[in-house]
């Protein structure tokens, strides 16, 4: 069974992992695969300053490397979380809109499952789900396990 979970370095994408563990453990499945999906703010950022300045260009593509570096120690985390619990883990680092990226990902690589946590680090709080699980269970062929 082809495994994939969803982290965004939230508690909620912590305890998908775990779950995403103990489903592997059940399956006889030793590797799990985590995609982390980095969305650029370019063009809010851009928005709010009207026309930039080659000072604001290159203070919102300093912010958006360190963003990206933020992104990249999620996957590292996940994957030590993992390994410390003896799976494998791959890693996919992708940037994009979460939801379309993700549906992309599972169809091409041809995941079974996917595992995410109900809610991230999104600013409004959804009554039932978050907006980026909502749609991944609507986009997505594949089986999806979403954790509270």
């Amino acid at each position: 069974m082809k495994i994939l979970v969803c982290v965004d370095g939230s508690e909620q994408s912590v305890k998908a992992l775990h779950e995403a563990a103990n489903l592997a453990r059940g399956y006889n499945t030793d590797e799990i695969t985590v995609i982390h999906v980095f969305v650029s703010r370019r063009a809010a950022y851009f928005g709010e300053v009207g026309f930039p300045t080659s000072e604001i260009l290159a203070y919102y593509r300093d912010l958006e490397e360190q963003e990206k570096e933020n992104s990249k120690k999620i996957l590292l985390q996940a994957m030590e979380i993992l390994e410390g619990m003896h799976l494998k883990a791959k890693t996919i680092f992708r940037q994009g809109h979460p939801a379309a990226t993700i549906a992309q990902v599972v169809e091409e690589d041809g995941f079974d499952l996917v595992v995410m946590g109900s809610r991230g680090l999104g600013g409004l709080k959804k009554v039932l789900l978050g907006s980026v699980s909502n749609a991944v269970l609507q986009e997505v062929s594949a089986s999806v396990y979403i954790v509270k």
